[in-house]
């Protein structure tokens, strides 16, 4: 059995949001609230973007390696195995072009989303 406090549990999650301690919002879709490393990670790339001059090509292909590296982590995977690619509609694109149906096989897409 844990050795959690499920109070503080949640007192610790609610404190990584940038909430007033008096919400409660319970929307998860595209309007959720952002984390506040989130916030910071967002205002720091704002801040390189506007001097792209000051950071190096081999800084600017670093990061998406960290995000890799981690991802795989969180997948259980290598690294290598992950594509990044701009948009999910890219990814799919490449996706779909490496498939190839059988006679008789049906690939299923969502209504005007290809």
């Amino acid at each position: 059995m844990s050795d959690r406090k499920p109070d503080r549990d949640m007192a610790k999650g609610l404190a990584a949001f940038e909430l007033p301690a008096d919400l409660l919002y319970l929307n998860s879709a595209g309007q959720t609230p952002r984390l506040r490393a989130a916030l910071a990670a967002g205002a720091d790339a704002l801040r390189r973007s506007a001097q792209p001059w000051r950071e190096s090509m081999c800084d600017w292909l670093a990061r998406p390696e960290r995000v890799r590296t981690l991802a795989a982590a969180l997948l259980r995977c290598k690294a290598q195995a992950l594509a990044l690619v701009p948009s999910v509609a890219y990814g799919m694109a490449v996706a779909a072009q490496q498939l190839q149906p059988r006679a008789g096989q049906t690939v299923l897409a969502l209504a005007d989303e290809h």
